[in-house]
């Protein structure tokens, strides 16, 4: 399933670049970043200069190709320095990432619509990159540069290092392409973090309800009786009256907030309730802990 996970987050991820970021000139950062300034460069290098390797490249250089020779150097470097180990596991997405980028036929998408590639591009990318880590993978590129950095720069953090480096290629995108198309490269940037921390962290994000109530037993009670839904006591300490009381913690879905609520209105509607957003709930009756190990 790891396999298969790599190998559909590589497709949507090569359809992605290949097909919306790249005809719009959006640089996204990391190694499909620098394809895309390396084929758009070229193009108007080599479109006019046919005798230039038969005119092959009057399209530009493409991007499986760039992604091959960003990525042979530092996969040989993380071979020696990390080991095979560590390679393996980024070998499959990279691998999967530029074979898609050589076949799949490229075309625009939304020609004359930035503001829709950006929003558009970005959604099909950010769920490609996050199925590739869901399966424990990479595609390479920046995430091997980073690692090998950090052993040069222990005191920076791996995503730290990431960030400057994919920082370094968007800033490249602002000289090349302009100001216009840059800001539009953020919002893609914006949009691709935030579906890929959707789909490693669920589509259904979990809720945490805190319930502060002279009547925690009978509410306890209720919520166990009647939803099936676990529920923790808590022993706190109100300091504006002086009183030992129970909070009730549960981690519940979104649907069922709307039936905690009405258990605590029908047993003390002066409870103090404190909802809030769960990232990622693991263990007995979500998702399973050994399987969400990142």
């Amino acid at each position: 399933m790891n396999y298969l996970y790599s190998a559909i987050g590589a497709l949507l991820m090569a359809f992605a670049v290949g097909n919306v970021l790249e005809p719009m000139q959006l640089v996204t950062g990391g190694v499909s970043g620098i394809a895309i300034m390396v084929k758009q460069y070229t193009e108007r290098l080599f479109s006019h200069n046919e005798w230039f390797v038969g005119g092959y490249f009057s399209e530009g250089i493409p991007l499986w190709l760039t992604t091959i020779v960003v990525n042979i150097p530092l996969f040989i470097a993380a071979y020696k320095r990390k080991g095979s180990n560590f390679v393996g596991n980024s070998l499959w997405g990279t691998v999967c990432l530029t074979v898609f980028l050589g076949v799949l036929p490229q075309f625009k998408i939304l020609p004359k619509d930035t503001v829709l590639c950006s929003l558009f591009g970005g959604l099909i990318e950010g769920v490609g990159i996050g199925l590739v880590l869901l399966s424990k993978g990479s595609t390479g590129g920046s995430d091997l540069f980073a690692t090998l950095l950090h052993d040069v720069f222990p005191h920076h953090s791996i995503p730290r290092i990431m960030g400057m480096i994919d920082g370094v290629v968007v800033a490249a995108g602002f000289f090349v392409f302009g100001m216009e198309k840059g800001l539009y490269a953020l919002i893609t940037i914006f949009i691709i973090s935030f579906t890929s921390d959707l789909v490693i962290g669920g589509l259904g994000r979990s809720h945490i309800a805190f319930i502060i109530s002279d009547y925690s037993k009978q509410i306890a009670g209720a919520v166990m009786r009647e939803m099936n839904r676990g529920i923790t006591g808590i022993d706190v300490k109100g300091l504006y009256r002086d009183r030992n009381r129970t909070m009730l913690m549960c981690v519940t879905s979104k649907k069922q907030l709307v039936a905690i609520k009405e258990i605590v209105a029908k047993y003390d509607p002066q409870a103090f309730v404190i909802i809030t957003n769960a990232k990622e709930t693991l263990g007995e009756g979500f998702l399973s802990l050994g399987n969400n190990i990142r």
